[in-house]
């Protein structure tokens, strides 16, 4: 994680994680070698927070999550996603 101050009233922070897992044991032998399920390849996020006042701020974050392998078939799914305002 990098924080970034911009301006006096403008700060960002971004972060990337590139994991890497492998099942060492396992009940199931057929498993242990694999990928964890559900565990993104790499994942992503952007944060920009600007202070208008001294009691009050407002920003965002963008969040980059890539393939996600799940225990089942049809399970993978990439995107970008945008959160609300904080």
């Amino acid at each position: 994680m990098r924080i970034l101050k911009i301006t006096d009233k403008l700060s960002g922070q971004i972060g990337a994680v590139f994991p890497d897992t492998e099942i060492t044991k396992s009940d199931n032998p057929l498993a242990v070698g694999g990928e964890f399920p559900n565990t993104a390849e790499t994942s992503a996020t952007a944060q920009l927070r600007y202070q208008a006042t001294p009691n009050w701020a407002f920003g965002g974050t963008a969040i980059y999550t890539g393939e996600i392998s799940g225990g089942g078939t049809n399970m993978a799914t990439t995107g970008i996603r945008a959160i609300g305002l904080t």
